[in-house]
């Protein structure tokens, strides 16, 4: 992961990438939950956040979540959700399971992170 790319959440703030966990929708606002327990939130939709993560190790596997992939700790393929390293459960939409397959499949080929 490049560690000099920064998020723009407000005009005069931004975040680093590598504090970012995951993010979350709140409508059309985004929160970014950051680590050492902290959260904050943006007036920027998580679609524009997206576009920037998707080929930086993160992931969107439903509407709601952007996820840094390695704070997966484990997925489960029977009931298709992702569990965090906080104990977060997250759904995987049926829509985009298929397509995340061969990345969940490439997290357990490299780092051994997949639980059935």
């Amino acid at each position: 992961m490049d560690t000099n790319i920064e998020l723009k959440i407000a005009r005069n703030k931004s975040i680093p990438i590598t504090e970012v966990l995951y993010l979350q929708a709140s409508e059309n606002y985004t929160i970014f939950n950051l680590m050492a327990n902290q959260k904050t939130i943006a007036a920027i939709t998580l679609k524009h956040y997206e576009n920037i993560l998707s080929d930086k190790g993160f992931i969107r596997p439903n509407r709601s979540f952007i996820i840094r992939t390695d704070f997966i700790q484990s997925i489960n393929f029977h009931s298709k959700t992702i569990i965090l390293k906080d104990t977060q459960i997250i759904q995987v939409s049926r829509k985009k399971f298929p397509l995340l397959l061969p990345i969940f499949r490439d997290i357990d080929s490299n780092n051994n992170k997949i639980g059935i």
